[in-house]
């Protein structure tokens, strides 16, 4: 897996001098800024049902049910869930709702991830200290990308 801070690195050594880097790399450094602009969405950590806005639980093998409006069945629909994650290791704990928030849990090693329903923010612990994260950007040196991230970072 390919994590994003020596990436980074790269580029910024690169990009000093534009007049001496061939257009492509000028291109490829374009997709990687966008990538790393992106807002954080929970279906970059986990299988994601935007539909529902809740985690996407990992279905029977033997349910075979399809779901009527999208014509695939519920593996289908998981597995294309499923290949949208961007960072690797994540698992979903739990929803935590209080008598003014509702909070989705992600755990990664030591730190967690809540994602505020509400307000549609992320925010992760290290134990430590709190931090709001807003872009892929913020996660870089925490990360590591999967087979899809990797993809749409243009690496």
């Amino acid at each position: 897996m390919k994590t994003l801070p020596n990436t980074i690195t790269r580029w910024e050594k690169l990009m000093k001098n534009l007049n001496d880097i061939p257009l492509g790399i000028v291109l490829e450094y374009d997709v990687f800024i966008k990538f790393i602009k992106q807002l954080l969405k929970p279906c970059m950590f986990i299988p994601w049902d935007d539909e529902n806005n809740c985690p996407f639980e990992e279905p029977d093998k033997d349910n075979m049910a399809f779901y009527t409006h999208k014509n695939i069945s519920i593996q289908e629909e998981y597995q294309q869930a499923k290949d949208r994650v961007l960072f690797d290791g994540f698992e979903y704990e739990y929803v935590k709702s209080s008598k003014y928030k509702t909070f989705h849990v992600f755990k990664f090693n030591k730190w967690t991830i809540y994602y505020d329903v509400e307000a549609k923010e992320f925010e992760y612990t290290d134990m430590v200290q709190d931090y709001t994260i807003k872009t892929i950007q913020d996660l870089c040196d925490k990360v590591q990308l999967t087979p899809n991230g990797i993809k749409q970072a243009g690496l």
